[in-house]
């Protein structure tokens, strides 16, 4: 008997389908499950520096795509 975990490409396709998300839901899962692989695999190839480049550049990524919008009281929000 083999006592090896599914992929992370392989959970996320039997999770979908189990949990029956919508296509959007599905793309989203898909789309940070290559993140976290591409992130895996950047940290075994790149040197230091260019690894802090890397994470600046994510970083500056994730701020673009998070959502917009809500703003705390103190800025610019409704009390």
């Amino acid at each position: 008997m083999s006592n090896t975990q599914p992929s992370p490409s392989v959970w996320g396709d039997m999770f979908a389908s189990e949990a029956r998300l919508s296509y959007s839901q599905e793309q989203e899962l898909t789309r940070r499950q290559l993140r976290e692989q591409t992130d895996k695999e950047m940290q075994s190839i790149l040197d230091a520096s260019q690894l802090v480049k890397y994470e600046e550049m994510r970083r500056e990524e994730w701020q673009q795509t998070r959502p917009r919008g809500w703003q705390g009281q103190g800025q610019g929000g409704l009390p």
